[in-house]
């Protein structure tokens, strides 16, 4: 969940005076997921191809995302998976 309405329950579910705090925890994780997440990507990609990466990415988004958002994940990391396999044969100079 972005912008708005994440704000509008964060906002919600605490008190006044806590309010920054609660805001200042927020961007701190998101600003560590967004540094954590590419050097993980990085580290991993040195031991395995670009379609595991995605396969391994499904596992946070599974468990951190909502039941909606989990069926978006899926589909998109299918996606990816196919257009991963397509240009890898486009490279290898197959068509299938």
């Amino acid at each position: 969940m972005r912008t708005a309405p994440r704000d509008a329950l964060i906002a919600d579910s605490i008190s006044e005076s806590n309010s920054g705090k609660a805001f200042g925890i927020h961007m701190t994780i998101d600003q560590t997921g967004a540094i954590v997440g590419p050097i993980a990507a990085f580290a991993l990609l040195q031991v395995m191809d670009i379609r595991g990466i995605f396969v391994v990415s499904l596992v946070p988004s599974a468990i951190f995302t909502e039941g909606g958002n989990s069926l978006y994940a899926y589909v998109l990391a299918a996606v990816f998976w196919n257009l991963c396999r397509d240009f890898r044969d486009i490279a290898k100079g197959s068509s299938t």
